[in-house]
């Protein structure tokens, strides 16, 4: 009689214990989990195909309630991450739904065809979905069980093919052991023999102010360019004192950041900032260009030597001269984040990197920290001793980046929502144009129409 009052109670408690140990591999994996029972709630929409879609539809499956935006690059990473995992587990009660945020049916058919996304894609233009989940930000996915409740919400990127979560996903299923991402990718994704070294991206704190190491870079990148930039515009013979060399270096400064945000905004995704202009103002989603940034430079520059009566050229090519020692110090910390990784590969040197997926990648922040950073500035202080034609150096340097952009980008890992246009990424169109600009004006130059310094 004990053993069958034993065994009721196990049944009864079977459930609760399921379930909190559910909760507990949700809440290891980042997820909010929902407290009681929580109805999803009701919807109607059209997909991008024009067909009109209901939440009912979806009853009685695991549902992946994916919330997105061609403008959002973690929403981008994401997706393909998503279309695996839609994959594998469709046939076992998964369905994966992404919710467009806000763009148009033609704009989210493109990019579901050039990403080969098959999962349904719904489109919420004037955020009711959203608002009805409570969606601040994006990315956001909501789990959502079998009888329409609410299971747990995840904030922010995640990789949705990683092991842990393939197995949280089939523990809801009721399936059984899962197969190792290694052993669906076809490769051994541990023996990737050089490991991304897993430093923090926080360099110090002090009380509640965390100070980065991607904004140390910078300012080391800045306090070097001024010694050089200063050494330089005396061994040239340039009038240019220290202050106003601080001046002209904060101009810069406000030109890089103003043209890199709108060179973003009118290179990478004009439609989206048509339709939604004030987003053009929130530095804190992201989104810089640097072919923006150096016209913003430029145009900051002259304006202040204009004002100051110098000489533009000159005052450019001291500046200019140490742009180098920025741009390599910023890409390693863009390797200590583990952002702007390159692709897929199986060279020896590649790496795993936390944001990128199982498989080992090109570590391109390293490529272009050598070949932007230490090649670029090496050249250009040697052409700065030697060669006195104004302009050669500011002209060398926008060349030279372009050159070297161009060549790391096959490398890079494209912007998912543009991808590759006849084979070359849209920062490669950028920088062919600056190579053949340059080449243009330092022929002009070097033929004899700028006066030698004196």
């Amino acid at each position: 009689m004990k053993r069958w009052l034993l065994a009721l109670l196990l049944i009864a408690l079977c459930p609760d214990v399921l379930g909190a140990a559910t909760d507990d591999r949700l809440k290891k994996l980042g997820f909010l989990v929902q407290e009681g029972f929580v109805e999803s709630p009701g919807f109607t929409t059209e997909d991008a195909a024009g067909n009109r879609v209901d939440a009912a539809s979806f009853r009685g499956k695991l549902v992946l309630l994916n919330f997105w935006a061609t403008w959002c690059p973690p929403c981008r990473l994401e997706m393909p991450a998503m279309e695996r995992l839609y994959q594998e587990f469709r046939g076992k009660g998964l369905e994966v739904v992404a919710v467009n945020f806000m763009e148009s049916p033609d704009l989210v058919r493109a990019f579901a065809d050039e990403q080969k996304l098959t999962y349904p894609m719904l489109l919420d233009r004037r955020a009711d979905i959203a608002e009805q989940y409570g969606v601040m930000r994006l990315p956001v996915s909501v789990l959502i069980g079998r009888k329409g409740e609410v299971i747990a919400k995840a904030i922010g990127y995640k990789d949705w093919y990683k092991d842990d979560v393939r197995e949280l996903v089939a523990a809801l299923l009721g399936d059984g052991k899962i197969e190792s991402t290694a052993a669906v990718a076809g490769r051994d994704v541990q023996a990737a023999p050089w490991s991304f070294p897993r430093i923090d991206p926080v360099a110090f704190r002090i009380g509640p102010l965390s100070v980065r190491w991607y904004g140390l870079m910078y300012l080391f990148g800045f306090a070097g360019g001024y010694f050089i930039a200063l050494w330089l515009a005396r061994k040239r013979g340039l009038p240019l004192g220290g202050d106003q060399l601080v001046e002209l270096i904060s101009y810069v400064f406000i030109g890089v950041v103003l043209g890199g945000r709108l060179g973003y905004v009118i290179f990478y995704n004009l439609p989206y900032y048509l339709a939604s202009p004030l987003q053009i103002f929130a530095f804190w989603h992201g989104g810089m260009s640097f072919h923006g940034g150096l016209l913003g430079a430029l145009l900051a520059g002259w304006w202040y030597v204009r004002k100051q009566g110098l000489p533009f050229y000159p005052a450019a090519d001291c500046i200019i001269a140490a742009a180098p020692l920025g741009l390599g110090l910023g890409r390693l910390g863009n390797f200590i984040n583990g952002e702007l990784y390159g692709r897929a590969t199986d060279v020896p040197w590649a790496m795993v990197f936390p944001d990128g997926g199982p498989l080992p990648r090109h570590p391109s922040q390293l490529y272009e920290a050598f070949l932007e950073g230490a090649v670029l500035l090496a050249v250009l202080l040697w052409l700065g001793t030697r060669v006195r034609t104004h302009g050669v150096l500011t002209w060398a340097f926008i060349g030279g980046y372009g050159a070297v952009r161009f060549l790391v980008e096959f490398f890079r890992e494209p912007d998912a929502h543009l991808g590759l246009a006849l084979g070359l990424s849209r920062g490669q169109y950028l920088s062919a144009v600056m190579v053949v600009a340059a080449a243009a004006f330092l022929w002009m130059r070097l033929r004899g129409s700028a006066k030698p310094d004196r």
